[in-house]
């Protein structure tokens, strides 16, 4: 390996000796483009104390790089810096700076940053600075660091430079290695009276997974200590060192220990460290935490020195990623993508050897943090818009860049308005949205208020008693814990997830030798079905028990005799229970981490009646997939289940958030764009526009942020208004770079209308629905593939999927077997018989061929019975005009490269021109070029054919009477 990286990466700063030297061996092996490090003082500013070019700026791909060393008060610093940095890079028009920070009285570690801005002709075309580090030198974990920084020698552009400080990889590479372990645990690990595989083994391992997790953060911290992890410690390492760990000492406070029978040397190692009231640490049932079980549970010591051994290769960091910061590390929102991936597998009785396939059973995906960072802050700006009425190009450079200009009374007229605002996500899963919103707020309030001396004087007494002697970001964190964020999910373990990510984050914050247990967060994040809402009963509301409740929800956060307040609860359950014949609050119970609430009511779980925000990503499950009996609660108490009931299940998040948010309150969700225009989706978009309205909607269909997902996104704010505005991002790194389409207030439906009026020229009296004059159905729709055979024989059919059909022509050699159990009699004659028009579905553009009989259909829309001839039909179909309506009406896609839908009722609605004396020739040579096009094809699949596809374009066009200018926008020579 490169001597220059080793010492570079491996040593303490050393004033930027090794940082010259590789600096000299990655880009400048002319020794004459190196500076001597001469370090110029800043005295008026906070954070970077000098700074030094160490060589002369390079040209990547006509961009500056530059390389610096900045002297800082603190490695750490963040949104100050933050403000420096992008004022220090745009005064030199820096493309990329890559540069070290180090302290200069303790140089043993340092970060290695990657800093970014895009400039063109020497204008900022984005505000946004982003930087990306490594934590170097003395003790740290460099595996990853020594991996990646090669990269940077053969970088052609910014973007490669990015990509060798990208953590997406390292996440990727963590996740495949914790998933091939949790395999293996669930294969080697033996409990009392459970399956050798079963939802609650896995529930157990995927517990076991987390604890250790957090306690590799807390090493971080230095709360734990390295020998921990020990295995030589015990020859029952899990009973003796981890269950201790968990249960005998993060849950228990000092003076309750009781170590039993443990090893005196494993009791040392475990005395020091401190309670910290997790509710992750508190035992399950099937924990089997039990001197019983000793023998039953059984966990072999090979197998997690193994899984130690893999962590440890690891860099953890408990320094927050944001989108605009991130070091490359394990950061606590690992824990978020790691288990919400895994959590699909505690709902399935499949075994776990495909986690991808496994998240479309619950139709939950984790949202990338740009886009939970751009969601986040749009909601705080409408909030802060609406609650202070200060200039809101300002307020948008405070939430989106952290920087301003307010006054004093304006400030605390800003920290006021956020410390009133109520945040709810009803399917949290993880925590990325809770999370997300504090760490945002929290930058918020940093960069109007450093020490937090001011939002400080905001706190109750009692706060402020309790915390006069912590940390201004911990003060900060645990106020918009209390105050600000809540969160719902149906899965047990996700709550538990978004718990402990709020417990890592306040932990981050602690001074190391006064950690002080972690606040109760009971009610805070709950399990629930948040679709359903509870049967209200008046009398119960105005109990003596209820008050009872109310007020130990009130104390509970912050309390240190949690038992004694969970005691008052149930004894209030109790009395609600035998004074009332029903009542789902006598049942729910918020202190047992496997019990789940049927109902959701926030005023009686989390004692808020309405919020000012609702944000989230609903999961997309498909409605038909629900159980039966949700389906039942569903029909009764929803509107839009009663009209539809078919699509997906995010629909109802959207009609049910009007229960949650305040009359002026808004609610900001990621749904599949599909909802816009999918005739089936008709009963949420009219709930939509008669009760919650649209105010924005963020068109990202383009950048497919859900890999393992077919679905195509948009970002919804819903908010009373009177416009709409639309914008269409094309890239992910860029979200806050966009142009806005403006339109009056209008139906969701006619938005596509609006904003491309070319459609409704297509679109007239002369045309007619698709659906109107042909049968149109979509093929196998359950479970083929298994009889999907490449021999053919007497009892099988040939059969076409998407990938088989081009324009014109196609190319299979499938078959499938067991046909009756596909199709009806009726169906099996239509294609032994008959010729039909077959159409690719979810691809870039429409394709259509004519397939003879006896081709069946695989996930393909099947056009048959045409009242108009065949071929004709056929020409339509593949030409530009229907390219371009179908992309633009049904917003599958905006023909940028993403894959439409093509379901079959929008398929339906293809305007279709009506054949008249008039246009009759037109149709015929159409006819005709489609007849040419087959023979060619016929005789040599290859065949160029693209001079008579384009005559046929030319007249579909003279079909819809196009002009000049509207065929250039079709074909795209206008955009």
């Amino acid at each position: 390996m490169n001597k220059a990286l080793l010492d570079f990466v491996q040593n303490p700063f050393d004033n930027g000796v090794h940082f010259k030297k590789f600096v000299e061996e990655i880009f400048c092996k002319d020794k004459e483009k190196l500076n001597q490090i001469k370090p110029i003082s800043l005295d008026n500013s906070n954070h970077i104390l000098s700074y030094a070019s160490i060589a002369k700026k390079i040209s990547i791909d006509d961009k500056e790089l530059h390389f610096y060393i900045f002297e800082v008060s603190s490695i750490k610093a963040k949104i100050g810096l933050h403000t420096e940095l992008k004022e220090f890079a745009k005064n030199i028009y820096a493309n990329a700076i890559l540069a070290c920070f180090y302290e200069k009285e303790n140089q043993d570690n340092f970060r290695l940053s990657l800093l970014t801005l895009d400039f063109k002709n020497r204008k900022l075309e984005h505000s946004n600075l982003k930087r990306q580090s490594f934590i170097l030198g003395k003790g740290a974990k460099t595996r990853t660091a020594l991996s990646y920084l090669p990269k940077l020698k053969n970088a052609k552009s910014i973007e490669d430079l990015q990509e060798a400080f990208a953590i997406e990889t390292l996440n990727k590479e963590f996740f495949t290695k914790i998933s091939q372990f949790f395999l293996k645990f669930i294969e080697n690990t033996s409990l009392p009276t459970l399956q050798k595989d079963s939802p609650e083994k896995r529930s157990f391992v995927l517990r076991l997974f987390s604890r250790i997790l957090f306690c590799k953060f807390l090493e971080k911290k230095e709360v734990i200590p390295l020998k921990v992890w020990d295995i030589s410690l015990s020859a029952s390492y899990y009973h003796d060192v981890l269950e201790s760990l968990f249960f005998k000492v993060l849950n228990t406070p000092k003076n309750q220990r009781d170590y039993g029978e443990i090893d005196l040397e494993i009791k040392n190692i475990l005395e020091d460290i401190p309670y910290l009231n997790g509710g992750l640490f508190a035992p399950h049932d099937d924990d089997f935490f039990a001197l019983a079980y000793r023998n039953t549970l059984k966990i072999p010591n090979d197998i997690l020195r193994e899984f130690l051994e893999m962590i440890d290769e690891f860099h953890f960091t408990i320094d927050e990623s944001t989108p605009l910061d991130q070091e490359v590390g394990l950061d606590p929102e690992m824990l978020g993508m790691v288990f919400e991936n895994l959590l699909s597998v505690l709902f399935t009785d499949n075994k776990v050897d495909n986690i991808s396939s496994l998240r479309k059973k619950t139709g939950s995906y984790y949202t990338p943090r740009e886009i939970v960072s751009y969601m986040v802050k749009s909601s705080i700006l409408e909030h802060l818009k609406d609650k202070t009425n200060l200039d809101e190009t300002k307020l948008k450079t405070l939430v989106f860049d952290y920087s301003h200009n307010f006054r004093h009374g304006e400030i605390l007229k800003i920290m006021s308005s956020l410390q009133d605002f109520k945040v709810l996500d009803p399917a949290c899963g993880s925590g990325a949205f809770p999370i997300g919103m504090l760490q945002e707020i929290c930058s918020i309030l940093e960069a109007l208020d450093p020490q937090a001396k001011a939002f400080f004087t905001l706190q109750s007494q009692e706060f402020k008693e309790q915390n006069k002697d912590k940390s201004p970001t911990y003060i900060r964190k645990l106020s918009i814990l209390q105050n600000n964020i809540y969160g719902v999910d149906i899965q047990p373990m996700a709550t538990e997830i978004s718990r402990l990510r709020c417990f890592l984050s306040l932990i981050c914050d602690e001074d190391k030798n006064h950690i002080t247990p972690l606040p109760n967060l009971e009610f805070k994040f709950i399990t629930a079905n948040s679709l359903i809402p509870m049967p209200k009963n008046d009398n119960l509301l105005i109990h003596d028990a209820y008050t009872t409740i109310k007020k130990v929800m009130t104390q509970y956060f912050a309390s240190q005799d949690k038992e004694a307040l969970q005691k008052k609860y149930r004894e209030a359950q109790k009395i609600i229970a035998k004074e009332y014949e029903f009542s789902p609050l006598a049942e729910y119970d918020p202190f047992n981490p496997q019990s789940v609430a049927g109902f959701f009511d926030s005023e009686l779980m989390f004692e808020v009646k309405e919020f000012d925000c609702v944000i989230g990503n609903p999961p997309y499950r498909d409605y038909r997939k629900i159980d039966k009996k949700t389906k039942e609660k569903l029909n009764r108490v929803s509107c839009v289940y009663q009209q539809g009931k078919k699509g997906s299940i995010f629909v109802y998040f959207i009609e049910r958030s009007k229960q949650f948010v305040k009359e002026d309150g808004l609610v900001i969700f990621i749904n599949p764009i599909s909802y816009i225009c999918k005739p089936t989706d008709f009963p949420i978009r009219n709930f939509i526009n008669n009760h919650l309205q649209v105010k924005m909607i963020v068109d990202i269909s383009n950048l497919k942020i859900f890999k393992e997902a077919d679905t195509y996104a948009c970002i919804n704010l819903f908010k009373k208004s009177d416009f709409i505005e639309f914008f269409e991002i094309q890239d992910i790194k860029n979200l806050w770079d966009f142009s806005a389409i403006k339109l009056q207030k209008i139906n969701i439906e006619n938005l596509p209308f609006s904003l491309y009026p070319l459609l409704k020229k297509i679109q007239n009296n002369t045309t007619i629905g698709l659906a109107k004059i042909a049968n149109i159905f979509c093929a196998l729709s359950k479970t083929f593939r298994q009889d999907i055979c490449t021999n053919k024989d007497k009892n099988t059919y040939q059969i076409l999927e998407s990938s088989n059909i081009f324009k014109y022509k196609f190319s299979s050699n499938i078959y499938i077997q067991n046909i009756s159990n596909y199709y009806t009699k009726d169906k099996i004659k239509l294609f032994l018989s008959n010729q039909l028009v077959f159409m690719a579905r979810m691809t870039k553009n429409i394709r259509a061929c004519i397939a003879p009989q006896g081709f069946f259909g695989g996930k393909v829309n099947i056009i048959y019975n045409t009242k108009v001839n065949q071929k004709f039909l056929l020409g339509l179909l593949n030409s530009r005009v229907m390219d371009y309506f179908y992309s633009k009406r049904f917003f599958s896609t905006h023909m940028s490269g993403g894959a439409f839908g093509f379901d079959t009722e929008s398929v339906g609605q293809l305007p279709i021109p009506k054949i008249t004396e008039s246009n009759q020739a037109t149709a015929d040579k159409i006819i005709a070029l489609v007849e040419k096009i087959l023979a060619l094809k016929d005789s040599n699949p290859k065949a160029d054919t693209s001079a008579q596809e384009r005559e046929i374009d030319n007249l579909v066009y003279t079909l819809y009477s196009l002009t000049p200018e509207e065929i250039a926008i079709i074909e795209g020579r206008d955009e």
